[in-house]
């Protein structure tokens, strides 16, 4: 592998990063177009060092591309998720889980919507970014807790905090079609069981008049 082979493999260690958050996945295709064009394979420290640095490069710019699509009130917005204690913050309410679909708990889901969508206004679509490296960042932003994402540079801080705004967004609205259809599936069957119980009741009185 000379200089031009490793320039080379820096940009397939690049492309590669666009798709693949895990280092171990960038690695692997860099070890398959190095078996292809029958390179004789460099060491690991070599291959990981250049699918860290790739990784880090493909990132910064996508940070960067989402803070300059940001205003500043969206920003002010994104922040104001980071205060408050741990365990009570906007970013822990962002995390919230559906429970069982109560009344008030599908009435307190709808607000929780609300609040989302308000939060989600303004904020990038981000269609470039692949399915694939967006789940790995999404499963990133919701291990951190407040701590850890006020200790972020402002760039990733943003850019996690929105992709897990759209990310909760989308799995709420998928949750609360799931709530309403569990609870018409509950009202069908509560209303088949009290029609069985009414013809068992009637049974009687219809063979009379029969």
């Amino acid at each position: 592998v000379d200089a031009d082979a490793r320039t080379w493999l820096t940009q397939r260690a690049e492309l590669a990063a666009q798709t693949k958050q895990e280092l171990p996945d960038i690695i692997n295709v860099l070890l398959e177009e190095l078996i292809r064009h029958r390179y004789e394979l460099p060491g690991f420290t070599v291959l990981s060092r250049l699918a860290r640095q790739a990784r880090t490069a493909v990132n910064e710019r996508l940070y960067l591309t989402v803070e300059k699509g940001l205003s500043p009130v969206t920003m002010s917005r994104l922040d104001q998720l980071l205060t408050g204690q741990p365990g009570r913050s906007g970013w822990d309410q962002v995390k919230r889980e559906p429970k069982r679909p109560t009344a008030r708990e599908v009435a307190s889901f709808l607000q929780h919507i609300q609040w989302l969508t308000g939060l989600a206004e303004g904020l990038p679509a981000l269609k470039d970014v692949a399915v694939t490296k967006r789940q790995q960042l999404v499963l990133e932003a919701r291990a951190l807790d407040i701590a850890e994402m006020r200790a972020l540079k402002a760039p990733k801080r943003y850019t996690l905090a929105v992709l897990l705004v759209q990310s909760q967004m989308q799995k709420a609205m998928d949750d609360v079609a799931e709530m309403f259809i569990k609870t018409l599936r509950n009202l069908h069957h509560v209303a088949e069981t009290r029609l069985q119980q009414y013809h068992l009741e009637h049974a009687e009185q219809v063979d009379k008049l029969v």
